[in-house]
């Protein structure tokens, strides 16, 4: 406990800015408890409707879980602002002392070492799945109001998707009004009607088939380094062959 003391006094984050965001990664033996903590909690049993930060899923499969449902469903987006910045240290402190039944000592020193500037820091090695752990009862939540209108639900990191037979403009309302009582925003929610081309997490549904975004093709094209357009080729024929995954 005396060491991780010291790292709560001197533990140091760096700043880097990439395409106009600002990341926050612990470095030094700082880092490595956020790593230890990713680790530990990757053992943890997720829910089907999570699509982020666990093996054998991506952006992709996240996509394909609402191919699923055909064209005949239109579909429902919408993502919490500043997820991360948004979800204070107090709300850290409470998933470890109340979920991983923790001491209150050993809560707030997890805490500490896990937030910067009292909140989740971006760029984190553990942030994405320490995020969802300590919001899980409010995304729970939010599923079983999907599913008991008979729609289907999918969270990538703090995207939410939802895909239902007409629009359930009650569904909707009782959704933000969770995600609000638990002290967070949301944007715009983007609507589609089932005929409708929808881009879920960087994929295109078109009909029967998933197609990557145009600015995946054009950076594709423009880019002419060979690693760099090799790897978005390879996106590229990956998106459209996922259907397979369905077989």
């Amino acid at each position: 406990p005396g060491k991780l003391l010291q790292l709560v006094e001197n533990g140091k984050y760096k700043k880097i800015h990439k395409n106009g965001k600002t990341f926050t990664p612990p470095v030094g033996a700082l880092r490595r408890v956020h790593d230890r903590t990713q680790s530990l909690l990757s053992r943890l049993e997720l829910p089907e409707y999570l699509h982020s930060g666990r093996r054998g899923r991506s952006n992709v499969t996240n996509a394909l879980a609402h191919y699923r449902n055909g064209s005949q469903f239109g579909m429902v987006k919408t993502d919490i602002g500043s997820f991360f910045r948004s979800t204070p240290r107090t709300r850290v402190k409470e998933f470890f002392n109340r979920d991983m039944e923790c001491s209150n000592d050993i809560a707030e020193i997890l805490a500490d070492l896990l937030t910067h500037q009292d909140a989740i820091p971006k760029g984190s090695p553990c942030s994405t799945a320490l995020a969802f752990w300590v919001n899980k009862r409010m995304f729970d939540e939010i599923n079983d109001i999907v599913k008991s209108a008979n729609a289907s639900m999918t969270l990538y990191v703090d995207d939410l998707t939802i895909t239902m037979k007409g629009l359930n403009r009650n569904l909707l309302r009782r959704a933000n009004s969770l995600i609000r009582r638990n002290e967070y925003t949301h944007h715009k929610h983007r609507i589609y009607k089932g005929s409708q081309n929808k881009v879920v997490t960087g994929v295109v549904l078109v009909g029967s088939k998933l197609r990557a975004t145009k600015n995946i093709y054009h950076s594709a094209l423009k880019d002419t380094r060979h690693n760099s357009w090799s790897g978005r080729a390879s996106y590229i024929r990956y998106i459209h062959n996922a259907k397979r995954l369905l077989e």
